[in-house]
C-alpha cells in the first residue's frame, strides 16, 4: 500500500475533528461556556444555587428563565445627601421560591474614580427579601450578586451636604443710614459643605414669600476645608427665608435648610418710617407713615428713590398730633423713601412691587408627543420681561422646561410636547429685575398619559 499523500492526511484529519465535534454535546461549545461563565463566580454552578449541571441537560441559553434574578431598589428617586443613610431593598427570585430564603447577597460598591469594592453581605429572608442601610458619600453605582443569579445595578446620586447658620436671634434689623448703639444692619452667616470641596462656589438665596422665586443675594467659595461665609445687610422688612445653594460645574448641586428670620425696620428713633404693606402688588397704593419727636406743626417732606437715580422730594407735609405724618404712594417699581424734617433724616424704607400673574385655563391632562398650550397674563411688567415654565421635582427644586417673554400688553404663552407619561407638577415664574420683583405662580397638575398605540 502506497504511502499516503500530505494533502490525503490533512483531508482525513479535518474529517475526524469536524465529527468529533458534532459528537460534543452543546454544552461544551465555546459559545455556551462564555455565556454560562459570565456572572457565575468560578468553581460554583452555573445551572442555579447549588444546583450539579445534569448530563444531557440543555444550555442557559435556551433555560435563562429558569435562573434566578436579583433585583435592587433605593432611595426616593431624588438625589440622596452625603453621609446619610440610604434605605436599600431588593429580592431574589428563583424557579423554586423555596430556594430564594437563606442565601447570601453580596453588594458592591463604585464610588466615581474608585474601583469596585464589597460594600455589605446580606441574607434573603422570607420571599428572597433582603434590605440594607449604607452610608453614601458620592455618587455611587451599587451591583448585588449572588451564586448563579443574575446580578442587579443600580446608579445613586449623591449630592454634598450643606449647612447654614446665621445669628440666635430670629429678628433681624434691615439696612439703616444712621447707626444708632444696639442696631446692627449687617449680618453674618457660616456654612460647610461635606465631603469638603475647595474653592466651590456657594450663593446665598433669599425670599419674602413662598409666591416668590428664589433670588441670589451673594456669592462666595469655600476654603479647603470646605467652609464658607457671607456678610450682607438686607433693605426690606418682612419675613426672609435663606438657604445656601452649592453650585459644582456650572449647575446647583445641592441646597442646606432654610433659615426664616423676621426683619424689621431699622429707626432713627427722632424720626421713625414704616409702610402699611410691603411688598405691593402693582397697580395698588400703600401708606408711609412715622412719627417725628419734634412734635406737631413741623414739615415733613418724604423723599423717594426709584432704581439707578437718587433721591428726590416727591411730597411734604406737616406732622400732627403727637408729631404723626402719613403719605399716600403708589410707585410702579421698586422704590426705596426716606421722610426728613430740618436737619432729621429717618432711614431708608424699601417698598417692592410685585407684578400680577395669572394664568388662563389651565389644561389638566395631555397626550405624549402632542403639543400642549400655556398662557397666561403678567401686569405690572415691561414687555419683554422672560417667563419661565418649571416643573416641581423637589422640594424647593425645580427645572425650567420653557421660557418665553411678554408681549405689549403683558400676554404670555407656551408650547411643548411632553415625552414621557405621568403627573408634573408645573408652574410658571418670572426672575427679579433691577426695578421689579419676581413672581410665581400657584403650582398645577398635568396628567401626561401615553401616546395612542403605546402600552
Amino acid at each position: 500500500m502506497s504511502r499516503p499523500t500530505r494533502q490525503t492526511v490533512a483531508l482525513i484529519a479535518a474529517l475526524v475533528t469536524s465529527a468529533a465535534v458534532a459528537s460534543m454535546p452543546a454544552a461544551a461549545s465555546a459559545r455556551h461556556q462564555v455565556e454560562v461563565l459570565e456572572g457565575t463566580p468560578s468553581g460554583e454552578s452555573s445551572t442555579g444555587l447549588g444546583e450539579s449541571p445534569t448530563p444531557g441537560s440543555e444550555p442557559h441559553s435556551r433555560r435563562g428563565r429558569e435562573r434566578c434574578t436579583l433585583t435592587l431598589e433605593g432611595g426616593s428617586g431624588a438625589p440622596s445627601q452625603s453621609g446619610e443613610a440610604v434605605a436599600l431593598t431588593g429580592a431574589l427570585s428563583c424557579p423554586d421560591a423555596t430556594a430564594a430564603e437563606g442565601q447570601t447577597v453580596t453588594i458592591f460598591a463604585r464610588e466615581a474614580g474608585s474601583a469596585l469594592h464589597e460594600l455589605s453581605t446580606v441574607t434573603t429572608g422570607p420571599g428572597g427579601s433582603f434590605a440594607l442601610h449604607p452610608v453614601l458619600t458620592a455618587d455611587t453605582l451599587l451591583l448585588a450578586r449572588a451564586p448563579g443569579a443574575r446580578q442587579a445595578r443600580l446608579a445613586l446620586k449623591v449630592t454634598a451636604a450643606v449647612t447654614l447658620a446665621g445669628p440666635a436671634s430670629a429678628a433681624l434689623l434691615t439696612r439703616s443710614a444712621t447707626r444708632r448703639a444696639g442696631q446692627v444692619s449687617r449680618f453674618t452667616f457660616t456654612g460647610t459643605v461635606a465631603p469638603a470641596v475647595a474653592g466651590a462656589r456657594v450663593a446665598l438665596q433669599g425670599r419674602y414669600s413662598p409666591a416668590e422665586p428664589w433670588r441670589t443675594v451673594k456669592f462666595t467659595r469655600t476654603d479647603e476645608e470646605g467652609r464658607f461665609s457671607f456678610t450682607r445687610a438686607f433693605r426690606r422688612a418682612g419675613e426672609l427665608s435663606l438657604r445656601a445653594a452649592l453650585r459644582l460645574h456650572g449647575h446647583v448641586h445641592a441646597y442646606s435648610p432654610v433659615l426664616t428670620y423676621l426683619l424689621g425696620q431699622a429707626q432713627d428713633a427722632g424720626l421713625t418710617i414704616a409702610a402699611a404693606s410691603n411688598p405691593l402688588p402693582a397697580g395698588s397704593s400703600t401708606t408711609i407713615s412715622g412719627v417725628l419727636d419734634a412734635g406737631a406743626g413741623k414739615p415733613v417732606a418724604l423723599l423717594a428713590r426709584t432704581p439707578g437715580g437718587g433721591f428726590a422730594q416727591v411730597a411734604t407735609a406737616l406732622s400732627g398730633e403727637g408729631g404723626a405724618y402719613s403719605f399716600d404712594v403708589s410707585p410702579s417699581v421698586d422704590t426705596s423713601y426716606r421722610v426728613r424734617s430740618g436737619r432729621r433724616s429717618s432711614s431708608v424704607l424699601f417698598l417692592g412691587v410685585v407684578p400680577l400673574l395669572s394664568l388662563g385655563a389651565l389644561p389638566s391632562s395631555a397626550e405624549a408627543g402632542k403639543p400642549v398650550r400655556i398662557e397666561g397674563q403678567l401686569t405690572g411688567a415691561p414687555a419683554g420681561t422672560r417667563v419661565r415654565l418649571e416643573r416641581e421635582e423637589a422640594p424647593e427644586r425645580s427645572v425650567t422646561l420653557a421660557t418665553t417673554t411678554t408681549g405689549a400688553g403683558g400676554s404670555f404663552s407656551f408650547s411643548l410636547s411632553f415625552l414621557q407619561a405621568g403627573d408634573d407638577t408645573l408652574r410658571v415664574a418670572t426672575p427679579a429685575s433691577a426695578s421689579i420683583l419676581g413672581a410665581l405662580s400657584e403650582s398645577f397638575t398635568l396628567s401626561v398619559s401615553a401616546a395612542e398605540g403605546e402600552g
